[in-house]
């Protein structure tokens, strides 16, 4: 059993260590006896989309992310059918900005996005950096990460996390992310499945599951992710005295 993973723009958009995502995924997945072949995509390659179980891009610099969107828009309309069609897709960072209508720069100009979602997202003159405390409906444990972003998001119908520490939609909204379907998009940062093992784990099972049916679960190798996890929040989090709803 074979799971196919491509890692778009892994060399100029990999500005956190988002690396650490597919490797965390790699060996929750060889765990449960599959064996994920992950390929490694960038500008000048051509991408067939239609090959693939789970599409990964992380963060980068705003000008490597202007770089790859007018490379990405070549393949827009394939996109927008693998999202419809349940194709896994996993996004993390500014990159989620390539999947709105448009990008309203800072001098007001605007970049045509893939459009598969009808958020716009527009860039402010000063960043906005923070460590961040989120929860969502389908996990029981809080997200958590870290976001340094300079672009806001606004009409977003399709939010995945509920802000209980760091920034939300435009304006100051209390949602963040995007989700539909099999796509899962936030701006939060870096290996932000590794500081999430119930984030990884519930990822690993639902694309499991999608292409496997029939595959029985072997436990997930997290103990040590899950302490490092609760150990975090306990010691950082508590102090901001973050009520729950």
């Amino acid at each position: 059993m074979e799971f196919h993973i491509a890692h778009l723009y892994y060399d100029i958009l990999n500005l956190y260590g988002e690396h650490g995502n597919l490797n965390a995924l790699k060996r929750q997945l060889e765990t449960q006896g599959i064996e994920p072949v992950i390929h490694f995509l960038s500008i000048d390659d051509e991408i067939d989309i239609s090959k693939f179980d789970l599409i990964y891009i992380g963060a980068g610099t705003e000008e490597n992310e202007k770089f790859v969107l007018s490379h990405l828009m070549k393949y827009k309309n394939d996109i927008l059918s693998a999202i419809d069609n349940g194709t896994f897709f996993l996004i993390t960072g500014s990159a989620l900005n390539f999947f709105g209508k448009k990008w309203i720069q800072k001098d007001d100009t605007e970049l045509e996005c893939l459009g598969a979602f009808g958020f716009e997202v527009k860039e402010e003159p000063m960043r906005m950096i923070d460590e961040c405390y989120f929860t969502c409906d389908f996990l029981k444990t809080p997200v958590i990460g870290f976001q340094n972003q300079c672009t806001v998001m606004k009409n977003n119908d399709a939010t995945m996390f509920t802000v209980k520490r760091g920034i939300g939609m435009y304006p100051n909204s209390q949602r963040e992310g995007v989700h539909k379907n099999h796509f899962y998009g936030t701006y939060l940062i870096g290996p932000v499945l590794v500081r999430n093992p119930e984030l990884l784990q519930y990822l690993a099972m639902e694309m499991i599951r999608t292409k496997y049916p029939d595959v029985v679960f072997q436990p997930f190798d997290l103990e040590l992710d899950l302490k490092a996890h609760d150990h975090y929040i306990d010691r950082y989090f508590s102090k901001l005295k973050i009520e729950e709803e």
